[in-house]
């Protein structure tokens, strides 16, 4: 049985590994997660022997790797390696060694045994994970997404962010119009490298206020949610559930540009404006540029190195899907967006409205002083 599933990825009856019957929120299970390892009552593996418990893991991950090498067509590449590596496993190659003959075979017998599966793991986790990298385009799909959610195009982003403020402040109609965006977007972050442009669309919620009122808060923007396909052998790792963090951030980003952007479009006339519109402009722009040079800088860079740096060293895809899980719960926490910062994200927008609201009284009607104050 356990040659049969790290071999051929295929289960034996009343084997300790089935095919799980759960299901995720978006009503998908992928590849890599239709398999579970039954546990007893103690937490132990069910119905084995003491002898595989430690090697459980490198067991349950071989074989699930051997399936999705199968349906990515590598199975036959990845059964020629074995028949040069894999180690013998009979009575003379675990005893032999023993020139007293003293030692317990249990303990030549599990450093013989782990050897084995060692052997299949490595090689079925070590091609998987080229497979991933080079064939099914991992690394492309993680600079799509930052290019995508993160703005690290700088060019193609500003440009789609200006478009978008543009539309929202001119547009009488529907400014969030999903059709028309999508089309925005793949006219400017399509085109950029790594991105593939028919794989982008723009998903939006039907919008409770009327433009104008939309025009006067950031919050309006959360309105638009970015969507990305992702090839299917790459959301084995970077799963769908998780993008929605994705999503966050960019809607995020996506509000302080707006911010800034009110800010420095409109040009600085001779008016009567009170002293304290200049202060407080300063004071705004030097808390939208901060902020966003520590979300991208200080949180995005750095985790984004990790990350990448981590699943290049990763063992099997268990390890790279773990190490892009962390990665996106890091991200969860330090850019305000879990349920113990939520106060603060609040009081954040709260600011960014306050400038759309300063540049919204300098130009129109409203005695900017009332602002100030």
């Amino acid at each position: 049985p356990l040659r049969k599933w790290m071999e051929d990825g295929e289960l034996s009856p009343d084997f300790f590994i089935t095919l799980s019957s759960t299901t995720e929120a978006d009503g998908k299970l992928s590849q890599w997660e239709r398999y579970t390892v039954e546990l007893d009552e103690d937490g132990k593996t069910k119905g084995t022997p003491r002898f595989l418990h430690v090697a459980v893991n490198r067991i349950f991950t071989s074989g699930k790797s051997v399936v999705v090498l199968k349906k990515l067509r590598r199975y036959d590449a990845m059964r020629v390696t074995w028949s040069t590596e894999e180690p013998a496993l009979t009575f003379e190659s675990v005893c032999g060694g023993d020139i007293t003959g003293l030692m317990p075979f249990e303990e030549l017998f599990d450093e013989a045994f782990s050897k084995w599966v060692t052997a299949k793991h490595h090689t079925t986790s070590a091609m998987l994970r080229q497979c991933l990298f080079e064939e099914c385009g991992l690394s492309t799909s993680l600079d799509a997404l930052e290019k995508i959610y993160f703005f690290s195009d700088g060019a193609t982003s500003t440009v789609l962010a200006d478009s978008m403020f543009a539309r929202l402040n001119k547009t009488k109609n529907a400014w969030n119009d999903s059709f028309t965006l999508t089309e925005l977007l793949r006219e400017t972050i399509g085109v950029a490298d790594a991105v593939v442009s028919e794989n982008l669309r723009v998903s939006t919620t039907p919008s409770i206020v009327d433009v104008d009122a939309a025009r006067r808060t950031v919050k309006s923007l959360a309105s638009i949610q970015i969507v990305y396909r992702l090839p299917w052998a790459v959301s084995l790792i970077i799963r769908p559930s998780t993008l929605s963090t994705y999503r966050r951030i960019f809607t995020l980003l996506l509000q302080i540009r707006r911010s800034s952007s009110a800010l420095t479009t409109s040009r600085l006339l001779e008016t009567h404006e009170p002293p304290g519109y200049y202060l407080i402009r300063t004071k705004l722009l030097w808390f939208t540029a901060t902020l966003y040079n520590y979300l991208t800088s200080m949180v995005l860079v750095p985790n984004i190195k990790a990350m990448r740096k981590e699943m290049k060293e990763a063992d099997d895809v268990d390890k790279m899907l773990k190490s892009h899980n962390e990665f996106v719960r890091r991200l969860h926490d330090q850019l305000l967006l879990g349920k113990r910062l939520e106060l603060i994200h609040k009081t954040v927008l709260q600011v960014l409205d306050l400038a759309v609201a300063l540049e919204d009284a300098r130009e129109g009607d409203t005695d900017p002083e009332s602002v100030v104050k």
